[in-house]
């Protein structure tokens, strides 16, 4: 097992960009996410690869999910809305196989235009 700490976002959009280039099919949880009003490049990167995606689990808490994702993701019949968790939902993960391996990244980045760019996650 190899362990790599991601220190800021322009090196998580790269490495979000190699894993999803380089899987067969990949799973994401996040208790927020958004498109960036489909201009964020974390969404241009999971737009080019939605052939790939086979969950999205988003959570909708505080209103901090831009509608506009889960339109998108629902389209493309790929999304789970968590309504309920009886608490705050607040995972964060991209998980990625590759067949004989798997890679995942996981920490405080939700699929958003901050957890992935401005933000210091």
């Amino acid at each position: 097992m190899q362990i790599k700490f991601i220190s800021g976002s322009e090196e998580l959009l790269n490495i979000f960009q190699r894993e999803i280039s380089s899987c067969h099919s990949f799973r994401m949880a996040a208790a927020w996410g958004s498109t960036a009003k489909g201009k964020g490049r974390h969404w241009e990167i999971l737009k080019s690869n939605m052939d790939k995606l086979q969950e999205a689990i988003l959570g909708i808490h505080f209103h901090q999910t831009e509608p506009e994702i889960l339109f998108e993701l629902h389209k493309w019949r790929k999304l789970n809305i968590v309504y309920d968790a009886k608490g705050v939902f607040h995972p964060k993960f991209y998980l990625f196989d590759k067949g004989d391996s798997f890679s995942i990244i996981s920490g405080s980045s939700n699929f958003t235009a901050g957890g992935f760019g401005k933000n210091i996650e």
